[in-house]
């Protein structure tokens, strides 16, 4: 961690000049260092930008796009979006009532295959009917959202001094361990064939990873065409002596063997 700071104040040009080839190789690893962030950063920004990701997880996502919403005509789940004075729900029956050509869940199911569009149904019978067109086998890719308005539950009214409360809490505790209690679960509402799921994120393309693999070597080749110069500044006077003497010595040589 201490590279970091070293690296900014290289790269602000800081009046702090090392003396020594150790502060000077300190200072080359910082840049180094500065270069493979700099270069991993703008490879993540590149990704996220020329990747586009579109999600729709919740009931709220998919009014807020530009998907198609329907429900079959003439069945109960009209009726219920019809009845119901919830916000979303009424949302919904408004879409799908501008495009009232859906007969029947089957074929509403089919067409939500398809893309672009969202069905709303009963989970039960939606279900039933989404694993008889798929041959209860992963061919069609589909996303279920449930709607939180929509969810229904089962109670039994009994006193609390009922002499039979703790005889049917035993018994339904024991109906779970058993596993009757899923059994009878999925046999009322079946559960949907376990597919790969889909990712939330997409990875960059090739090229963006090509040009990031490019900028870091372009950097590192800087890096070095920079020192040699730098090199070659510090020591310019001692190479001019040298280029003199050695042009001196060829004159020499070619004097003497005329």
């Amino acid at each position: 961690m201490a590279l970091y700071p070293v690296h900014i104040l290289a790269i602000s040009s800081t009046q702090i000049q090392a003396k020594s080839a150790a502060g000077n190789m300190i200072i080359v690893i910082s840049l180094v260092f500065a270069l493979v962030i700099y270069n991993a950063y703008s490879a993540f920004i590149t990704s996220k930008l020329s990747v586009k990701l579109t999600e729709i997880r919740t009931i709220a996502d998919l009014l807020a796009s530009d998907y198609d919403i329907g429900y079959a005509t003439n069945s109960p789940d009209e009726v219920f979006l019809r009845s119901m004075n919830e916000t979303q729900l009424n949302q919904i029956y408004l879409r799908g009532y501008l495009r009232k050509n859906i007969n029947n869940i089957t074929e509403g199911l089919l067409k939500a295959t398809q893309g672009n569009y969202g069905f709303f149904a009963s989970r039960r019978v939606a279900r039933k009917a989404f694993l008889k067109i798929s041959g209860y086998k992963c061919k069609f890719e589909i996303m279920e959202i449930q709607t939180p308005k929509t969810k229904n539950y089962v109670a039994f009214p009994m006193s609390p001094t009922s002499p039979y409360r703790k005889a049917i809490d035993r018994c339904l505790i024991k109906m779970r361990e058993s596993g009757v209690h899923d059994y009878m679960k999925s046999s009322i509402e079946p559960q949907l064939p376990k597919c790969d799921q889909q990712s939330s994120f997409q990875s960059a393309r090739l090229n963006d990873i090509v040009t990031a693999i490019a900028l870091f070597y372009v950097g590192i080749g800087a890096g070095l065409l920079i020192l040699m110069g730098e090199c070659v500044c510090k020591k310019r006077r001692e190479i001019w002596r040298r280029l003199g003497r050695g042009l001196q010595a060829c004159h020499q040589n070619i004097e003497f063997a005329h």
